[in-house]
């Protein structure tokens, strides 16, 4: 294209010949650039200037883009609260509730509880006399009543735990009333059964070895910390709520 000679009308006079650039430095200093007529080798005829590309594309270019603002560095903007919605959320504590805390332990105690007193189950009925129970078949079937119910009482309280039901709070309680109540219980019971078949008082028959004595004490001591936790835990009356 450089090497095209331009031809361009002004005013009714033909100016020429220049080259590209200098039709277009002429063009640019006109009034009405875009209908002039210009003209160079291999036109048939003159054409006006927004007909031929290659002038118009160089005399018409647009400015350049105007440069993007800098964006500020995003700044961290404090919450707007006014000093009363403030002094309203003041000292609240987050809401704890679901199986965390001390309550891992209770867990842990809802699962072993059960399977601790199948395997007492098992051993008394490995240990259990048949002679014994051959005399005394009440007593002995009582005592395996009494081992059935504290066994199902037990997966009756770990299920109503692991669902989160707001009995709960107050099943727990009476399981560990009759783990406290469990050996006079059973002491009652056997002095009740053998003294009704041999006739004699029951007092006679009414005995606690050290042992229990020492395992319902110690039932009290630590019952009565879970039962307290339980009655005043934020996290037992936000969770045991179905």
């Amino acid at each position: 294209m450089a090497s095209h000679i331009w031809y361009y009308a002004d005013g009714g006079t033909q100016k020429g010949p220049c080259s590209l650039e200098e039709l277009i430095e002429a063009l640019s200093k006109t009034s009405d650039p875009v209908n002039v007529l210009v003209w160079r080798n291999g036109f048939d005829e003159w054409r006006a200037v927004d007909q031929v590309r290659e002038v118009a594309t160089k005399l018409f270019r647009p400015p350049p883009l105007p440069r993007a603002p800098a964006r500020p560095e995003p700044t961290a903007r404090e919450p707007s609260v006014s000093e009363v919605e403030a002094a309203q959320f003041k000292g609240v504590e987050p809401q704890l509730a679901g199986i965390g805390g001390w309550l891992v332990l209770v867990a842990i105690g809802q699962v072993l509880g059960p399977l601790r007193t199948l395997a007492s189950f098992a051993k008394s009925l490995e240990e259990l006399d048949k002679k014994v129970f051959e005399a005394f078949p009440i007593t002995a079937w009582g005592e395996i009543a009494l081992n059935i119910g504290l066994l199902l009482f037990g997966i009756c309280v770990a299920v109503l735990f692991f669902r989160h039901s707001r009995r709960f709070p107050a099943v727990f309680i009476w399981e560990w009333l009759a783990i406290i109540a469990l050996p006079f219980v059973d002491a009652t019971w056997i002095a009740l059964s053998i003294a009704y078949y041999t006739g004699r008082s029951p007092a006679e028959f009414f005995t606690l070895n050290p042992k229990d004595i020492g395992q319902s004490i110690g039932a009290t001591i630590v019952g009565t910390i879970w039962i307290t936790y339980i009655l005043r835990s934020r996290r037992v009356a936000n969770t045991f709520v179905k």
